[in-house]
């Protein structure tokens, strides 16, 4: 890939970048920068352990914060999903000159490279994922069913979920919730949060999978929610909610996520409902919002959905990031 050259290390290939992935690669991606001269491309998928306030896992001798600053001192560039990481990443004493805002695209299949989707298709497939999803929970064909994605932890909303669970259920009495996602592996999270549902008188509402399931069957519980609700107090981009919003669910957001993906002044209104704060009262009244007007649900879920395909595309984030490393190529080596 390069020749050594003990004078001036310059890659002998024109257009050398190292693009490394969050700081489990960092001290990698240093030695590359400081080492080698090569100019590196910091993507930043998660600072949970060092930024956010009460993570699931600590940092506790600072080794992870140490590299993911070294690191984006000595890269050419650091790249982060949303405006409100990037901002937060400054707080912390990074560089803003040198970040960049690429969002990630949809995984779903419902936003198809030429952007078009039969939406007569979808619907069919949406009929079917409700009766069926709801037949084999043993549920009543009307049943409201709300979706959770993620990992149970509190950083994710989930007990901010199960507490208003019953909230919701005064207002709508069949109300179920179908939790897709395990506890941090090494945590008591997966057995924290049966016991809050027992605790909580929730036991015959709440169906809690303990494990993750193929991208089709995340499909298919997207389809067939009333609500998708991801109610995270943390969350650096959140692919789940921009995959059930392609997907025309209507979706809830805690207030840890980006505005880039609740907000889109160009649809006439909101993409998502998004949480201010962190209270199981505020989480259930938006829910009840959507279950109470199910038309109001439908404009909310088609703001979504065109909110997803237009701006969250892997096509466009590809050729987002392409462009920044033909840009870091450009200039001169790091020299850290």
């Amino acid at each position: 890939m390069w020749r050594h050259c003990p004078r001036s290390c310059e890659p002998m290939r024109p257009g050398t970048v190292v693009a490394v992935h969050d700081w489990q690669s960092a001290v990698a991606g240093i030695l590359a920068a400081t080492v080698l001269r090569l100019p590196v491309v910091y993507h930043v998928h998660n600072t949970e352990m060092t930024m956010a306030e009460q993570p699931d896992v600590t940092d506790p001798f600072r080794l992870i914060e140490i590299n993911q600053r070294l690191l984006a001192r000595v890269a050419a560039r650091v790249v982060v999903p949303t405006p409100e990481l990037g901002r937060l990443a400054v707080a912390h004493g990074w560089r803003a000159d040198r970040i960049d805002v690429v969002p990630h695209g949809c995984e779903t299949g419902a936003v198809p490279a030429d952007g078009d989707a039969d939406d007569a298709e979808l619907d069919h497939e949406r009929e079917q994922a409700r009766s069926g999803l709801r037949a084999e929970l043993g549920l009543p064909p009307d049943a409201p069913l709300l979706v959770f994605a993620g990992r149970l932890s509190s950083v994710k909303g989930v007990p901010t979920l199960l507490h208003a669970l019953p909230a919701i259920a005064r207002s709508h009495p069949g109300v179920q919730l179908v939790m897709l996602g395990v506890g941090l592996a090494g945590t008591d999270q997966d057995a924290a949060t049966d016991r809050l549902v027992t605790e909580l008188g929730i036991g015959d509402r709440t169906h809690v999978y303990h494990r993750y399931l193929p991208q089709e069957e995340v499909r298919r519980h997207y389809l067939a929610a009333d609500a998708c609700v991801f109610p995270s107090r943390y969350e650096p981009f959140g692919l789940v909610s921009v995959e059930a919003m392609a997907l025309a669910a209507p979706v809830v957001l805690g207030s840890g996520f980006s505005a880039l993906i609740s907000e889109d002044e160009g649809q006439g209104g909101p993409a998502a409902l998004r949480m201010r704060g962190d209270t199981p009262d505020e989480l259930a009244a938006l829910v009840c919002q959507l279950l109470e007007d199910p038309a109001a649900a439908a404009r909310l879920a088609a703001r979504g959905r065109a909110h997803a395909r237009q701006n969250f595309r892997w096509p466009d984030t590809i050729t987002r990031t392409l462009g920044l490393y033909e840009s870091v190529t450009r200039r001169e080596p790091s020299r850290g």
